[in-house]
């Protein structure tokens, strides 16, 4: 559960960054991703609330959900 609430800060805190900069950062959205595929292999079904709040990264968590969704079958 730690890792996932770390994963979700590190995407949160570099997209803020970036934010602040003016561009745009992959890595934030593919961070938001794999915390995701890892909430759905831990089984927690909610984006945590630090991605929830910015829809870019509430779009990439649920994007790694489902991948983690399907590749369970």
């Amino acid at each position: 559960m730690n890792w996932i609430f770390d994963s979700a800060l590190d995407a949160r805190t570099e997209f803020e960054k970036s934010a602040l900069m003016g561009k745009r950062n992959l890595e934030a959205l593919f961070q938001a991703q794999l915390c995701g595929y890892h909430c759905f292999v831990e089984g927690i079904h909610q984006v945590p609330p630090l991605l929830a709040g910015q829809s870019r990264l509430s779009q990439a968590w649920a994007s790694g959900y489902r991948l983690a969704a399907e590749r369970r079958g």
